[in-house]
């Protein structure tokens, strides 16, 4: 940025979200945040700033994932169950009790209680977070995930049958069952529940499925005496490869919540790089594969475009896990590919453009320099996070550093150039 110029962050960019969101602070507690604010959040084991997190329109089908209108007691003798959840079991016999319920890291959670002085018939321990018609309307082939924190705050999980696992009951249009996904947890978790989140993604088999409800699902074995407390916050069940952050609705207002893509615009004018060589560099994390090839298409580091698809430069994962530089000329396109993202681990991207010059560096990898005629006009619009004009091709991951240096360089200086 030209030295005699200054603006603050609030002037040269522009966050817009219709919605609230969900981030850890800088304390490691869950936080929601306003629309239109920068998503800052940091990593809730070490607390380290982990940059901007973007993310896809997400929708969480549980209604009551704060666990609202229940009644601390056994169930069936005045105790009640957070409305729209179910606490039932075959493994006979058993008492259910609803211990309590609170905040704990800025997570609202609900402690559930299961009793047995010995199991003589049945199998089965659930918390079923939604009615029998209920959760996320599916049909065959689709997939979900299921997410919860999860934390055992006593006893021992008996695992005579099987393992304790995060589940989708298959339901039809009546909500008839027709089979369970299981998704085995190795080791029930104990701790804080920040550090605790567990996610299973399944994907429907059952020809007539119609509703997919998400559980807890515990499997004590013949003659298996128990009494545990497992503490449960924000269950959250998505029609997605993987689970995003948090979703919750208004406190008081139960209902099926979305959380809007976030969209983050750099004004180019004022900063003064448009129509001039320019140099960027990008660092952060792409958090994990959002299908089983790897890649969704469109998940962007940036872009620069003049509003239309004729003249840009950009960083894009279209396929896989293949990091592309791209651009256009007036209408002309071409791309080259920089490197492969490894999920979940932080990397660097460096392009550098000029006219009939443009190169890419990713990581410590050797420039890959892209054969470029003219030059992209009219670049008037910085997209961080995005990979088109059109909006919710998110990064789905975290933004640590984003720099412009207002000039092209050497090839040999993108590996270790820093603004």
């Amino acid at each position: 940025m030209p030295a005699s110029t200054a603006y603050t962050i609030d002037q040269l960019f522009t966050m817009s979200r219709a919605s609230k969101r969900t981030v850890v602070d800088g304390t490691g507690n869950l936080i929601e945040i306003a629309n239109n604010t920068f998503g800052l959040t940091y990593d809730p084991v070490t607390l380290k700033p982990l940059g901007l997190l973007q993310e896809f329109t997400g929708l969480n089908y549980i209604r009551n994932p704060r666990g609202e209108g229940l009644t601390v007691g056994q169930i069936g003798s005045g105790g009640v169950a957070p409305t729209n959840w179910i606490l039932q079991g075959s493994a006979s016999p058993n008492t259910r009790h609803i211990v309590g319920s609170g905040v704990e890291n800025g997570i609202p959670y609900v402690d559930v209680r299961f009793t047995s002085p010995g199991v003589s018939s049945g199998n089965a321990l659930e918390i079923v977070f939604e009615t029998m018609t209920g959760g996320a309307p599916v049909v065959v082939g689709d997939t979900v995930t299921v997410s919860a924190y999860i934390s055992l705050q006593s006893g021992t999980i008996p695992t005579g049958t099987n393992l304790m696992a995060l589940s989708i009951s298959e339901n039809d249009s009546t909500g008839l069952y027709l089979g369970m996904r299981q998704g085995y947890i190795e080791t029930p978790p104990t701790g804080p529940l920040i550090r605790n989140r567990i996610e299973r993604t399944q994907t429907m088999v059952a020809p007539t499925v119609a509703f997919a409800r998400p559980l807890i699902r515990i499997h004590p074995g013949s003659g298996d005496a128990f009494d545990f407390v497992l503490r449960v916050g924000i269950p959250q069940l998505e029609k997605n490869f993987v689970a995003s952050s948090p979703i919750m609705p208004n406190v008081g207002a139960p209902a099926a919540a979305t959380r809007l893509y976030d969209s983050v615009l750099l004004d180019l004018t004022k900063s003064g790089f448009a129509n001039m060589g320019s140099t960027i560099i990008w660092r952060g994390i792409m958090d994990r594969p959002l299908s089983v090839g790897g890649g969704v298409g469109g998940r962007g580091l940036f872009r620069f475009d003049d509003g239309t698809n004729n003249n840009y430069v950009n960083c894009s994962m279209n396929t896989g896990n293949a990091m592309t530089l791209r651009w256009c000329v007036d209408g002309v396109f071409s791309a080259v590919t920089l490197g492969n993202v490894v999920f979940g681990q932080e990397f660097r991207v460096a392009v550098t453009f000029g006219p009939n010059f443009i190169a890419g560096c990713m990581n410590n990898n050797n420039p890959v320099i892209g054969n470029i005629v003219g030059y992209p006009v009219g670049l008037n619009v910085g997209r961080l996070g995005a990979d088109g004009n059109w909006g919710n091709n998110t990064l789905y991951g975290t933004t640590a550093q984003f720099d412009i240096i207002p000039r092209t360089v050497a090839t040999a200086e993108l590996a270790t150039i820093s603004a």
